[in-house]
């Protein structure tokens, strides 16, 4: 459930499991993140909208891109405005998360982050974990780039090295010592770099077909002017809850219009809540 406490926004409930063994001294902090009720879809519908209509969020396609770095983020317990602010970023299919951010997640869980050693060739962090203070030294360099074929020229390798080979070494640090934390998501580099530099919009942008764009259209005519917007929205929360097209969707609201307007309306009492 979507919960405000103070100016954070929390997508997910948190708790904490203490050991008797050890008298409490060690912990274990689990997420717990369901499927998203309709009431959340709602909300994030609505907030897709408006960032698309914003244009500051091109690089992440349309709204259905909008929606899924929002649900990635629900599932890290992370601000969705953060998220979109280049917190995570689709590249290729998959979604990588900014070092910045993933440094931010292991501390904010209580672990601890000391950067050893930070040159344009090596850098070497050390992770502690708070309930068990087990610690893991990892590092990166520009000769692991090398090896990795990772240096381009005018690539990020080549401008701003110090960083990449932060980004890199918290990267493993992340995923060796606080992979619970962090999730299965990829970390800032390890995709991009495959590909371009800059990745560029149409890489991974979907963008609707006119025929899509004319179906939802004569979708929309049939009911009055001050219902349409809500009626897209509901239609942009199923297709991106289900993975449909919203075509498809829409083909599937017309097979019955009588239980679709019934759901829509539920669906319209439980947002307005």
């Amino acid at each position: 459930m979507l919960e405000s406490t103070g100016s954070q926004f929390v997508a997910c409930r948190t708790s904490t499991n203490l050991s008797a063994s050890d008298g409490g001294a060690s912990h274990r902090t689990s997420i717990f993140c369901g499927p998203p009720t309709e009431h959340e879809l709602a909300v994030y519908a609505t907030m897709a909208a408006q960032a698309n209509n914003s244009k500051l969020y091109k690089h992440l396609g349309d709204e259905s891109g909008i929606m899924m770095v929002m649900l990635m983020a629900r599932e890290l317990n992370i601000p969705p405005m953060m998220a979109l602010n280049n917190g995570i970023r689709p590249i290729q299919g998959n979604l990588e998360i900014s070092a910045r951010l993933l440094t931010a997640l292991i501390r904010r869980a209580g672990h601890v982050i000391n950067v050893v050693q930070s040159t344009d060739e090596l850098c070497v962090v050390e992770g502690i974990r708070k309930n068990n203070r087990e610690r893991l030294t990892t590092s990166y360099s520009i000769e692991d780039a090398k090896r990795a074929s990772l240096i381009r020229p005018g690539g990020g390798w080549v401008k701003n090295p110090r960083d990449m080979c932060f980004a890199r070494a918290v990267s493993r640090l992340g995923r060796q010592l606080f992979s619970d934390v962090i999730g299965i998501g990829y970390v800032e580099g390890e995709v991009s770099e495959r590909y371009e530099t800059t990745p560029s919009a149409d890489v991974y942008c979907t963008v609707p077909s006119k025929e899509e764009e004319t179906t939802v259209e004569e979708f929309l005519n049939q009911f009055e002017v001050e219902e349409r917007p809500s009626w897209l929205a509901y239609l942009q929360a199923v297709s991106s809850t289900f993975g449909w097209t919203k075509k498809d969707t829409i083909g599937k609201f017309s097979q019955n219009l009588n239980e679709t307007r019934a759901k829509f309306d539920k669906w319209k009492n439980k947002a307005s809540l």
